[in-house]
């Protein structure tokens, strides 16, 4: 009865909070994140991140490749950055231009993460944060 006790009673200080600090989801920015499903797009995948690189800015962002799979007209290819489409194709199965291609989103890509720190770059002052409401 005591190991009960004890238990429930350290589970409910954990739950409300009182034994120790919030839990919270920590932001996680910066990342290249892997949603194809075919070689094609894991292909493409591969090629995106060798010639993504490293970038030095402040903003944080998301970039997510996605891959809506067609069995007639090969797949599209979808590159978001925080949700928004940067870059979009349709890149058939026997594709030799893979690499123009990836060429063609990573400038897509990098040119609309220059768009988004020029008009946003200023929202970090006190009386520009959040969303207006």
């Amino acid at each position: 009865m005591g190991k009960g006790l004890y238990g429930t009673l350290l589970f409910l200080l954990l739950v409300t909070g009182i034994a120790g600090a919030q839990f919270e989801d920590p932001d996680i920015s910066g990342l290249l994140i892997n949603n194809t499903r075919t070689r094609i797009g894991q292909e493409f995948y591969r090629q995106f991140c060798a010639g993504w690189g490293e970038v030095h800015t402040r903003f944080s962002f998301n970039i997510n490749i996605r891959e809506i799979p067609d069995a007639r007209w090969g797949s599209m290819l979808v590159v978001e950055i925080n949700d928004r489409q940067a870059f979009r194709k349709i890149l058939g199965p026997r594709t030799a231009e893979m690499e123009q291609e990836v060429e063609k989103a990573i400038l897509a890509a990098r040119s609309y993460l220059v768009h988004l720190i020029r008009t946003n770059g200023n929202l970090d002052t006190d009386d520009l944060k959040g969303d207006g409401y």
